[in-house]
Protein backbone atom coordinates (compact mmCIF):
# COMPACT_ATOMS: atom_id res chain seq x y z
CA UNK A 1 0.00 0.00 0.00
CA UNK A 2 1.55 3.18 -0.58
CA UNK A 3 3.43 5.30 1.97
CA UNK A 4 1.32 7.45 3.78
CA UNK A 5 3.28 10.54 5.83
CA UNK A 6 0.61 11.14 8.08
CA UNK A 7 0.07 7.46 9.08
CA UNK A 8 0.13 8.26 12.79
CA UNK A 9 -0.41 11.71 13.09
CA UNK A 10 -4.52 10.83 13.26
CA UNK A 11 -4.61 11.35 16.72
CA UNK A 12 -3.31 15.04 16.81
CA UNK A 13 -5.90 16.14 13.72
CA UNK A 14 -8.76 18.85 14.17
CA UNK A 15 -11.25 18.11 11.62
CA UNK A 16 -12.89 21.60 10.50
CA UNK A 17 -14.83 22.71 7.80
CA UNK A 18 -13.30 24.12 5.17
CA UNK A 19 -15.12 27.47 5.50
CA UNK A 20 -13.49 27.33 8.97
CA UNK A 21 -9.90 26.39 8.05
CA UNK A 22 -9.91 29.54 5.42
CA UNK A 23 -10.25 31.50 8.63
CA UNK A 24 -6.85 30.31 10.28
CA UNK A 25 -4.65 31.83 8.12
CA UNK A 26 -2.83 33.10 11.46
CA UNK A 27 -1.88 28.98 11.75
CA UNK A 28 0.18 29.40 8.56
CA UNK A 29 3.50 28.31 10.46
CA UNK A 30 2.50 25.64 12.19
CA UNK A 31 0.59 23.69 9.49
CA UNK A 32 1.95 20.39 9.37
CA UNK A 33 -0.56 18.28 7.32
CA UNK A 34 -4.10 18.99 5.62
CA UNK A 35 -6.22 16.30 3.76
CA UNK A 36 -8.98 16.59 1.45
CA UNK A 37 -11.37 13.93 0.31
CA UNK A 38 -14.20 13.74 -2.54
CA UNK A 39 -15.76 11.23 -5.03
CA UNK A 40 -15.75 13.27 -8.29
CA UNK A 41 -18.94 13.73 -9.84
CA UNK A 42 -18.72 12.10 -12.93
CA UNK A 43 -16.26 9.16 -12.28
CA UNK A 44 -17.40 8.38 -8.48
CA UNK A 45 -13.73 7.80 -8.14
CA UNK A 46 -12.67 8.45 -4.69
CA UNK A 47 -9.57 10.40 -4.10
CA UNK A 48 -7.60 11.75 -1.02
CA UNK A 49 -5.25 15.09 -1.41
CA UNK A 50 -2.63 14.99 1.37
CA UNK A 51 -0.68 18.32 1.72
CA UNK A 52 2.47 17.88 4.13
CA UNK A 53 4.10 20.11 4.56
CA UNK A 54 7.38 19.27 6.88
CA UNK A 55 8.83 16.33 5.41
CA UNK A 56 12.79 15.09 4.69
CA UNK A 57 11.89 15.22 1.02
CA UNK A 58 10.36 18.68 1.15
CA UNK A 59 6.28 20.55 0.99
CA UNK A 60 4.16 17.84 -1.41
CA UNK A 61 0.68 16.76 -2.30
CA UNK A 62 0.10 12.67 -2.03
CA UNK A 63 -2.83 12.22 -4.32
CA UNK A 64 -4.71 8.81 -3.75
CA UNK A 65 -6.98 6.52 -4.72
CA UNK A 66 -9.60 4.07 -3.17
CA UNK A 67 -8.36 0.96 -3.10
CA UNK A 68 -7.78 -1.57 -6.81
CA UNK A 69 -10.74 -3.32 -5.28
CA UNK A 70 -13.06 -0.80 -5.20
CA UNK A 71 -12.31 1.05 -8.52
CA UNK A 72 -12.31 -1.78 -10.56
CA UNK A 73 -16.05 -2.09 -10.07
CA UNK A 74 -16.26 1.63 -11.57
CA UNK A 75 -14.35 1.02 -14.73
CA UNK A 76 -11.13 -0.37 -16.06
CA UNK A 77 -7.09 -0.29 -14.64
CA UNK A 78 -6.49 2.34 -17.44
CA UNK A 79 -9.48 4.36 -16.96
CA UNK A 80 -8.24 4.73 -13.18
CA UNK A 81 -4.33 5.79 -13.84
CA UNK A 82 -5.18 7.90 -16.77
CA UNK A 83 -8.24 9.84 -14.84
CA UNK A 84 -5.61 10.22 -12.04
CA UNK A 85 -2.91 11.49 -13.91
CA UNK A 86 -5.49 13.94 -15.76
CA UNK A 87 -6.57 15.36 -12.05
CA UNK A 88 -3.13 15.48 -11.19
CA UNK A 89 -1.92 17.47 -14.03
CA UNK A 90 -4.99 19.98 -13.28
CA UNK A 91 -3.64 20.19 -9.86
CA UNK A 92 -0.47 20.81 -11.26
CA UNK A 93 -1.89 23.91 -13.23
CA UNK A 94 -2.42 25.22 -10.45
CA UNK A 95 0.54 24.89 -7.83
CA UNK A 96 3.20 23.71 -10.62
CA UNK A 97 5.79 21.87 -8.86
CA UNK A 98 7.56 18.82 -9.86
CA UNK A 99 6.10 15.08 -10.59
CA UNK A 100 7.56 12.46 -8.00
CA UNK A 101 9.16 9.63 -10.69
CA UNK A 102 9.46 6.20 -8.64
CA UNK A 103 12.66 4.21 -9.60
CA UNK A 104 10.50 0.82 -10.40
CA UNK A 105 6.52 2.57 -10.87
CA UNK A 106 7.21 5.57 -12.77
CA UNK A 107 4.84 8.57 -12.27
CA UNK A 108 1.50 6.14 -10.60
CA UNK A 109 2.65 4.17 -7.85
CA UNK A 110 1.04 1.30 -7.62
CA UNK A 111 0.35 0.80 -11.49
CA UNK A 112 -0.21 -2.59 -12.55
CA UNK A 113 1.52 -1.59 -16.37
CA UNK A 114 4.87 0.08 -14.89
CA UNK A 115 6.51 1.72 -17.82
CA UNK A 116 9.90 1.56 -15.71
CA UNK A 117 10.06 -2.33 -15.34
CA UNK A 118 7.75 -5.69 -14.61
CA UNK A 119 7.78 -4.38 -11.03
CA UNK A 120 4.13 -4.02 -10.81
CA UNK A 121 1.33 -4.56 -8.49
CA UNK A 122 -2.47 -6.08 -8.43
CA UNK A 123 -3.26 -6.61 -5.07
CA UNK A 124 -6.83 -5.57 -4.47
CA UNK A 125 -6.06 -3.39 -1.44
CA UNK A 126 -3.56 -1.93 -2.96
CA UNK A 127 -4.57 2.04 -3.92
CA UNK A 128 -2.56 4.10 -6.99
CA UNK A 129 -0.98 7.23 -6.22
CA UNK A 130 0.96 10.07 -7.40
CA UNK A 131 2.59 13.06 -5.62
CA UNK A 132 3.49 16.59 -6.69
CA UNK A 133 6.98 17.95 -4.72
CA UNK A 134 6.32 21.87 -4.09
CA UNK A 135 9.65 22.66 -5.72
CA UNK A 136 11.36 24.50 -8.08
CA UNK A 137 14.19 22.12 -8.84
CA UNK A 138 12.05 19.51 -10.76
CA UNK A 139 14.19 20.88 -14.11
CA UNK A 140 17.78 21.58 -12.49
CA UNK A 141 20.54 19.00 -12.72
CA UNK A 142 21.09 15.90 -10.65
CA UNK A 143 23.91 15.72 -8.06
CA UNK A 144 27.07 14.09 -10.20
CA UNK A 145 28.69 12.98 -7.25
CA UNK A 146 25.70 11.63 -5.14
CA UNK A 147 24.98 9.35 -8.50
CA UNK A 148 29.21 8.73 -8.07
CA UNK A 149 28.36 7.69 -4.46
CA UNK A 150 25.39 5.94 -5.36
CA UNK A 151 27.05 3.82 -7.69
CA UNK A 152 29.87 3.09 -5.53
CA UNK A 153 27.31 1.58 -2.81
CA UNK A 154 25.30 0.03 -4.81
CA UNK A 155 28.54 -2.12 -5.94
CA UNK A 156 29.53 -3.42 -2.09
CA UNK A 157 27.82 -5.35 0.11
CA UNK A 158 25.78 -2.86 2.35
CA UNK A 159 26.22 -3.02 6.13
CA UNK A 160 25.55 -0.26 8.45
CA UNK A 161 28.00 2.15 8.14
CA UNK A 162 26.70 2.05 4.16
CA UNK A 163 23.14 2.19 5.05
CA UNK A 164 23.72 5.91 6.71
CA UNK A 165 26.10 6.91 3.93
CA UNK A 166 23.38 6.27 1.43
CA UNK A 167 20.81 7.65 3.45
CA UNK A 168 23.26 10.74 3.74
CA UNK A 169 23.68 10.83 0.21
CA UNK A 170 20.22 10.38 -0.86
CA UNK A 171 19.71 13.76 1.17
CA UNK A 172 22.54 15.45 -0.96
CA UNK A 173 21.10 13.91 -4.67
CA UNK A 174 17.23 15.54 -3.17
CA UNK A 175 18.70 18.98 -2.85
CA UNK A 176 20.02 19.32 -6.03
CA UNK A 177 16.60 17.67 -7.65
CA UNK A 178 13.76 16.08 -5.49
CA UNK A 179 13.91 12.69 -7.68
CA UNK A 180 17.70 12.53 -7.27
CA UNK A 181 17.43 9.80 -4.88
CA UNK A 182 15.17 7.77 -6.97
CA UNK A 183 16.78 8.39 -10.06
CA UNK A 184 19.77 7.32 -8.20
CA UNK A 185 17.91 3.74 -7.12
CA UNK A 186 17.14 3.37 -10.72
CA UNK A 187 20.77 3.98 -12.01
CA UNK A 188 21.76 1.69 -9.73
CA UNK A 189 19.54 -1.03 -10.81
CA UNK A 190 20.04 -0.73 -14.61
CA UNK A 191 17.08 1.17 -14.77
CA UNK A 192 18.29 4.90 -16.01
CA UNK A 193 17.05 4.96 -18.97
CA UNK A 194 13.71 4.10 -18.64
CA UNK A 195 13.79 6.25 -15.79
CA UNK A 196 15.22 9.11 -17.47
CA UNK A 197 12.38 8.82 -20.23
CA UNK A 198 9.48 8.83 -17.38
CA UNK A 199 11.32 12.37 -15.81
CA UNK A 200 11.29 13.46 -19.31
CA UNK A 201 7.80 13.08 -20.07
CA UNK A 202 6.53 14.54 -16.52
CA UNK A 203 8.90 17.08 -15.94
CA UNK A 204 11.13 18.11 -18.87
CA UNK A 205 8.86 18.29 -21.30
CA UNK A 206 6.83 21.69 -20.60
CA UNK A 207 8.45 25.31 -19.77
CA UNK A 208 7.66 26.19 -15.96
CA UNK A 209 6.70 29.85 -15.88
CA UNK A 210 5.13 29.87 -12.50
CA UNK A 211 6.82 29.21 -8.98
CA UNK A 212 5.73 26.13 -6.97
CA UNK A 213 2.85 27.10 -4.27
CA UNK A 214 3.87 27.21 -0.46
CA UNK A 215 1.14 24.97 1.47
CA UNK A 216 -0.57 27.60 3.61
CA UNK A 217 -4.27 27.73 4.39
CA UNK A 218 -5.36 30.06 1.81
CA UNK A 219 -3.77 27.70 -1.25
CA UNK A 220 -5.17 25.04 0.14
CA UNK A 221 -8.93 26.45 -0.18
CA UNK A 222 -7.86 28.08 -3.64
CA UNK A 223 -6.87 24.45 -4.58
CA UNK A 224 -9.83 23.06 -3.26
CA UNK A 225 -12.00 25.65 -4.89
CA UNK A 226 -10.41 24.72 -7.91
CA UNK A 227 -11.17 21.36 -7.58
CA UNK A 228 -14.77 21.90 -6.73
CA UNK A 229 -14.73 23.81 -10.21
CA UNK A 230 -13.60 20.51 -11.82
CA UNK A 231 -16.09 17.69 -10.25
CA UNK A 232 -15.31 17.88 -7.17
CA UNK A 233 -18.65 19.37 -5.29
CA UNK A 234 -18.43 17.75 -2.57
CA UNK A 235 -14.93 17.91 -1.32
CA UNK A 236 -14.45 18.23 2.39
CA UNK A 237 -11.48 18.35 4.92
CA UNK A 238 -11.12 15.53 6.48
CA UNK A 239 -8.37 15.98 8.61
CA UNK A 240 -6.13 19.24 9.20
CA UNK A 241 -2.88 18.44 12.19
CA UNK A 242 -0.77 21.43 13.29
CA UNK A 243 2.24 21.43 15.32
Amino acid sequence: MLYRPERGLRHLREFTSLENFAQQESRDQSLQMVSLAANHDLTDYFYEFTFVVDHPRGPHLLITTESREQFLKKGSEADAENELLRITALIKDVTSGAYWIHPFYGAVYGTAHSPITNFNSTGPQENLGTLLYFSDNGQQPFDKQAEVTARFLGAIQVGLPEMWASLENQVTANKANPNGADRNIALVNGLAEQWDEQNRIFNLSETIVNPAIKITHKSVVNLAEHLKRNGFSNLVIDGVHYR
